[in-house]
């Protein structure tokens, strides 16, 4: 044997020790780590008032409101929930709820558009539309810290803009005239506007409200919703819950995209993480995109009329909210862990 070839071999075989250890403890590793599935699990609220609106900012802080004056706040996941506002019965019926960040949203219902510096703690009502319309006509919207809304006008629908939480308003626009459900802008120039008619029944701006493009677009007979994840990509109901309008260029033409689902069941509302990821929800079902929406799965199903809102902060955590309180969580957890 030459010089040094006992060393040489002693190191092989110690370094292929080493690796076999290595691989054995990976091994272990893999065995000991859980396999992941996803569950559904119904939260108690405290509250018996149906619920039409949710919004959670992260997988911890969430909102949900809806009738009888209700808006009710988790700082936990869901596991406990305090109520913001006194109920009222048949007080206000909140259908929209907005945050955009930890501690600055809005709340609106028809006759009232209210807003919190402080992740809800108090609530500041908005003044009255210059027309001194209430907030009926059409959801608003936010961008950043202003907020958008429209108002039926002599001439047509008015598009007023507030940057200091409802104190002032200023008009920003007109849109095409239609009987519209839903306004959304990703920021303070790009906006989207979707009402039922046919003539125009989608419209969109660039420019920040000053001047809107109409689109000819076959849309939900029930209810319309449009959201986009940026300047290009975004989404709208179509005319039943067989397929979702997808657009790629900002909401100048749109394409169906199939979701599977009966078309006697219509979405009600959608959540967009990014221009892959989506959720759609219809009152008895939630689904899901990963690819843009070029197919979709159903994630949840649930009882016929439950559900009216839902919200995904992100692709692991999703909440739907609905009748008489019901809230139910989304989210990952071990396959064996019981329920």
């Amino acid at each position: 044997m030459k010089p040094g070839t006992s060393l040489i071999i002693r190191l092989f075989l110690t370094t292929a020790t080493v690796v076999v250890l290595s691989l054995g403890n990976v091994a272990a590793q893999r065995k000991t780590e859980p396999r992941m599935i996803a569950r559904w699990d119904v939260q108690p609220t405290g509250v018996t008032d149906d619920l039409t609106a949710v919004q959670f900012v992260n997988d911890n802080l969430g909102f949900a409101a809806g009738k009888n004056n209700t808006i009710i706040r988790t700082t936990d996941g869901g596991k406990t929930w305090k109520r913001l506002l006194e109920q009222r019965p048949s007080g206000a019926e909140y259908d929209q709820l907005v945050f955009i960040n930890e501690k600055e949203g809005w709340l609106r219902e028809p006759k009232a558009l209210l807003h919190t510096t402080d992740g809800g703690d108090s609530w500041q009502a908005a003044a009255k539309l210059p027309l001194q319309m209430d907030y009926g006509y059409g959801a608003g919207s936010a961008a950043g810290s202003s907020w958008f809304q429209l108002q039926v006008e002599h001439t047509g629908v008015g598009l007023y803009r507030t940057d200091d939480g409802g104190k002032i308003w200023q008009k920003a626009g007109e849109v095409p005239e239609n009987s519209y459900q839903d306004l959304f802008f990703l920021d303070a120039k790009h906006g989207w506007v979707v009402g039922r008619y046919l003539k125009k029944s989608i419209a969109y701006t660039t420019d920040g409200g000053t001047t809107w493009t109409g689109v000819t677009q076959e849309v939900s007979e029930t209810t319309n919703k449009v959201r986009f994840a940026g300047p290009t990509t975004g989404w709208a109901f179509g005319k039943n819950g067989s397929f979702v309008l997808a657009s790629s260029d900002g909401g100048k033409t749109w394409k169906a995209e199939p979701t599977g689902l009966p078309d006697y069941r219509p979405p009600v509302d959608i959540s967009v993480l990014s221009e892959r990821q989506v959720f759609i929800s219809t009152t008895e079902a939630v689904l899901s995109t990963s690819n843009g929406g070029d197919s979709w799965k159903v994630i949840g199903n649930f009882r016929s009329e439950t559900i009216s809102a839902l919200s995904f902060p992100d692709s692991n955590h999703g909440w739907v909210v609905g009748r008489q309180g019901f809230v139910s969580h989304y989210h990952m957890v071990p396959a064996n862990q019981p329920r």
